[in-house]
């Protein structure tokens, strides 16, 4: 039981870190945050996917994992690429952020060329966060079906892999609530509307 516990975290490491990203990169989207908060946990978030990605080169590498009689290796191959893909495209997401003078909500209000270089920063930033996203959505789709034999019992463990999308939304939106709660002190102003879809993204992971 011992010797599982590193790749158990690993795991949670995983979810936490896709699930937080996504959803930072969604409020991004919508508009609905400041640009500092953007900036001060996408630099958080870069820095726990590099802490994932040394976890799985540690304690989830393809043989290790091939040790492991019940998991499905025909998978565990696929495991790397996405994981440091994930954390390669959160670099140009983040640059492209520190670029944009107005991004977030109540930004600068620029004028001119200034804006027109801030709509084709915001474009690049939106579509590598989307690329960042799906290369992590990739992430966790190869692990589920890498554990998916353990139980593949519920309708051949379709069940097993859907609770990784949920754990991660789970994890992800929790800890970006809990980012936003505390930035409400510093920030009273702030529109209450992404903690409360922070909040529900939390509750359809748990509930799902």
């Amino acid at each position: 039981m011992l010797q599982t516990l590193p790749l158990v975290l690993f795991i949670v490491m995983t979810e936490l870190s896709i699930g937080a990203f996504t959803v930072l990169f969604v409020l991004d989207w919508r508009n609905e945050v400041k640009r500092s908060f953007l900036i001060t946990y996408g630099l958080i978030y870069i820095v726990l996917t590099g802490l994932t990605y040394l976890f799985q080169q540690s304690f989830s590498p393809p043989n290790l994992l091939n040790s492991f009689p019940l998991l499905d290796k025909a998978w565990t191959g696929y495991e790397t690429l996405p994981l440091l893909l994930f954390l390669l495209l959160m670099l140009p997401y983040n640059f492209f952020l520190w670029l944009d003078k107005g991004a977030g909500v109540n930004g600068k209000d620029l004028q001119g060329e200034e804006r027109k270089r801030s709509a084709r920063m915001r474009l690049l930033r939106l579509l590598s966060g989307g690329l960042t996203a799906l290369a992590g959505l990739t992430t966790l789709f190869v692990m589920a079906m890498i554990y998916r034999p353990v139980a593949s019992s519920n309708i051949g463990g379709v069940f097993t892999v859907a609770s990784f999308f949920a754990a991660a939304l789970a994890l992800g939106g929790v800890m970006t609530a809990m980012w936003l709660g505390h930035w409400y002190l510093v920030t009273p102003a702030l529109s209450e509307k992404p903690l409360q879809f922070a909040t529900t993204l939390v509750l359809l992971g748990v509930l799902a």
